[in-house]
């Protein structure tokens, strides 16, 4: 529908919750290329300036006491610092790769939370529509209802046998039943408007066309796979089997850390009392270093500890995430074929209910039995139309399930918005 495409679009632009998620993944990145950072060298640069006076010093000497005056002196210095830690145990690569994942499962958030939020854009657009299509359904059963009114009234008028003054009464009640569910409706309709503009990023307003007054086709059921397409396809379960790893490598990362390191260090620069001379006094040096842990009180390995805790905490989310979206798909199929068979009986009951209600207005006419009757059968097909378009629109709901249980690729082609412009 161009008119939900529309509104889709908005929302995976301008969504607040998702551009939190949007800016989460580019923290993860930021943090990636900071631990890959460690692979690499450091080099510094410094420059100094400056100038100092000694204070004069004042002896003894042949009994007389005797001055050297301060000396003032300039100082000029350049330098280029490298360190370098040699990473033999693998610790920084294993934090890089971790980090790596970190980023994978972010961006898999971020998939999932525009999937969640396509589906709930979707079913406000759908409450939008359904109100005002159950709207139009009651002002055309008050329409009927007045018109059995002007009939029953003109019966009684007329001093009819078969009808009674409570006949009346009780068609005039029929209609002011249905006038009272009006209100409701117009109130939900515009609160699945302003919950609809708030997910595209929209202060409340009217987005839904004034021409939209039906519920949508089902378009045909989607291929449900086998259950392993789910690692692919749901972002949830993608984002959980990314912790696990990233958990897996931080636990290498800690065992490494208690292994000893070794770091080369070194230093090119230039330090002189003159600028003339400033080029002329070149220094370098260059150190190794090594260094290790003897003992912490069990610092380091209590970490280890906790990082392969970790690893079973992230292993059992996996798990039950892989279980959670095995167990919706089956769920939202199973509840979308029990609504089809409850709208095929609900179709049946609302045809039976009209052929009723012709059968109780012809012995009505010809005055064979009650009013009631009538009343009765009018009371049971509105009754039933109301119940079908609420299933109706109760399988539209369940099939937005059934595209968010399977999963897909659409999300992975999603890209990051534009920042928002500052008003000038």
């Amino acid at each position: 529908d161009d008119e939900l495409n529309e509104l889709m679009q908005h929302a995976l632009r301008d969504n607040l919750q998702l551009r939190q998620a949007w800016a989460r993944l580019k923290q993860a990145k930021a943090l990636e290329r900071g631990a890959a950072a460690g692979l690499f060298p450091r080099i510094d640069a410094s420059l100094s300036a400056g100038r100092s006076q000694s204070p004069p010093r004042v002896f003894n000497f042949g009994g007389q006491e005797q001055t050297i005056p301060g000396v003032e002196a300039d100082n000029f210095a350049a330098s280029l610092p490298v360190s370098y830690e040699l990473d033999l145990w693998g610790r920084v690569r294993a934090g890089m790769l971790a980090a790596e994942q970190d980023t994978i499962a972010a961006r898999a958030d971020v998939e999932a939370a525009a999937m969640t939020i396509s589906a709930s854009v979707t079913e406000r657009w759908f409450d939008v529509l359904e109100q005002r299509a159950l709207r139009r359904l009651i002002e055309d059963q008050i329409a009927v209802n007045r018109a059995q009114l002007e009939i029953v009234a003109s019966r009684f008028a007329e001093g009819a046998s078969e009808t009674a003054l409570s006949d009346v009464y009780q068609q005039r009640q029929q209609i002011q039943l249905l006038e009272t569910q009006l209100a409701p409706v117009s109130g939900q309709e515009t609160l699945a408007e302003q919950q609809l503009a708030v997910l595209i990023g929209k202060a409340p307003s009217s987005l839904v066309s004034a021409d939209r007054t039906g519920l949508p086709a089902l378009p045909p059921l989607p291929e449900a796979g086998i259950p392993a397409s789910l690692l692919e396809l749901r972002p949830d379960v993608r984002a959980a089997k990314a912790r696990v790893v990233a958990a897996d490598y931080r636990v290498a990362q800690a065992i490494a850390a208690r292994l000893p390191n070794l770091t080369l260090s070194g230093s090119l620069g230039f330090n002189s009392i003159s600028v003339a001379q400033f080029f002329e006094s070149f220094i370098w040096s260059i150190t190794a270093s090594a260094a290790g842990t003897i003992w912490d009180g069990g610092r380091l390995d209590s970490e280890i500890e906790r990082s392969e805790a970790v690893v079973e905490e992230r292993l059992a989310a996996y798990g039950q995430t892989l279980l959670t979206a095995l167990v919706e798909v089956e769920t939202a199929l199973t509840s979308e074929r029990v609504t089809q068979d409850r709208i095929a009986i609900l179709s049946e009951q609302v045809e039976t209910a009209r052929k009723t209600l012709e059968a109780a207005r012809l012995r009505f006419a010809a005055g064979v039995g009650n009013y009631l009757v009538t009343l009765t059968a009018l009371r049971s097909l509105q009754q039933a139309e109301q119940q079908l378009l609420s299933a109706q629109r109760q399988l539209l709901s369940q099939r937005v399930q059934v595209y968010r249980a399977l999963g897909s690729r659409w999300t992975s082609e999603l890209e990051a918005p534009e920042p928002p412009k500052e008003e000038s």
